[in-house]
């Protein structure tokens, strides 16, 4: 007797694509989904549009979210988060727009990613009206705690830490996930003694951190050069018997990269025996900032010797190091493995490109003039930024978003 499939099934294997990224196997069990008459059924529809959007492929999830005869709130929030997950701004504004025009009042899930949206877009204004926009349509009096978590979130982000605190501080139980926004916040915004204070505020209230909290704040100690805080949070980790994943080490290396500790994170990396490209990656950045050219291409010789695959990352790193100290012809050899590689050349690779060359000025005609699709295409994140913004206020203008 063979096991039948059913819409319980399916929707599992794709949960599995999805969180593996495995996009052909994702779009074989869509064809049998079609085949099978499944492809009506909400579980499935909703499945298959979460596999899209964790494998990058928005057109088709949103091919899938459109095609829908009855789509319920879940539908919104999972095609909302979608975007939001893969940046896709000014997409999931005009699926909020269109939520809004059709009355879909949405759920506690929604109204999360809508404020992650808003989050990332980093305006306190349109902040505020979203803030709005979630207090007139929470279904209960008093705002859930995820929710004000990520308007505490959302607040930080813009810059706000004044909101975030009154949010925080309003908050009768306060989950781990709170005092981790609000202490990152503070750390974000260089409140660092602030956030000191937070945190021994937490435990003296017995609320113990878990690896994100401690991941979280290692990574915004990097992020303002907060070396001793940083350095206190390695110790507490060290101290309270954390796992050292490579998610932590690769923040440590970060972290003391940034903060200009280069021996500091060449001991944290290497103190870890399995290593992936994101470490490698964070180390090398860690000799570039430092200036240091040999021990950053030795370092990506042993890398390549290992069978790890560099990254844009890695060769960011290594292009802008060459292109601070001048060394040239390493920075040709770097630009030469990327084309041999067929490492994909993003707009930051390219910046980073034309920057190394534009500083040669011996050579800085007949190396721009060959990079010239670079130099244009470089250009793109400020106008991004600037259509991002004006569509923005456009659609808002039409959700009335702006107006509450």
């Amino acid at each position: 007797m063979g096991t039948q499939v059913d819409h319980f099934t399916i929707p599992s294997v794709l949960k599995a694509c999805g969180q593996s990224s495995v996009e052909m196997l994702g779009r074989e069990i869509h064809g049998f989904a079609l085949k099978g008459g499944l492809d009506s059924d909400a579980f499935v529809c909703n499945a298959l549009i979460k596999m899209y959007s964790e494998c990058g492929r928005l057109e088709l999830a949103r091919l899938v979210f459109d095609v829908m005869c009855e789509r319920d709130v879940v539908f919104w929030s999972t095609m909302i988060n979608g975007y939001v997950r893969n940046r896709g701004f000014g997409e999931a504004l005009e699926v909020i727009r269109e939520m809004h025009c059709l009355q879909v009042k949405p759920s506690e899930v929604a109204m999360i990613s809508m404020v992650g949206l808003f989050a990332d877009i980093a305006d306190v204004k349109m902040a505020k009206a979203m803030h709005c926009y979630v207090v007139r349509n929470s279904a209960n009096e008093k705002l859930v705690v995820p929710v004000t978590t990520a308007l505490v979130d959302m607040y930080v982000k813009c810059g706000n830490l004044g909101y975030a605190r009154r949010l925080f501080d309003g908050l009768a139980e306060k989950s781990v996930v709170s005092w981790t926004a609000m202490i990152a916040g503070c750390i974000r915004c260089n409140e660092v003694e602030e956030g000191v204070k937070l945190f021994k505020r937490m435990l003296e209230e017995r609320k113990f951190p878990n690896e994100i909290t401690v991941l979280s704040l290692i990574i915004e100690s990097g992020n303002v050069g907060a070396l001793e805080l940083g350095k206190w949070l390695h110790a507490y980790v060290l101290r309270n018997g954390f796992v050292m994943s490579l998610a932590l080490a690769t923040a440590l290396v970060d972290m003391y990269g940034k903060c200009g500790e280069a021996e500091y994170a060449r001991a944290v990396f290497d103190s870890i025996e399995e290593k992936d490209v994101m470490i490698w990656s964070a180390m090398i950045s860690a000799y570039s900032r430092a200036n240091r050219t040999n021990q950053a291409s030795e370092l990506f010789a042993r890398m390549k010797d290992s069978g790890v695959r560099p990254n844009q990352v890695t060769m960011v790193s290594l292009i802008s190091l060459c292109g601070e100290v001048g060394a040239l012809d390493l920075g040709q050899w770097v630009h030469s493995y990327i084309n041999q590689q067929r490492i994909e050349v993003d707009v930051i690779l390219r910046t980073a490109l034309v920057d190394m060359y534009a500083k040669e000025k011996n050579h800085q005609e007949k190396y721009l003039k060959s990079l010239s699709p670079y130099k244009s295409q470089s250009c793109t994140p400020s106008i991004a930024s600037y259509q991002l913004s004006t569509k923005t206020i456009h659609i808002l203008s039409h959700t009335d978003i702006v107006a509450q």
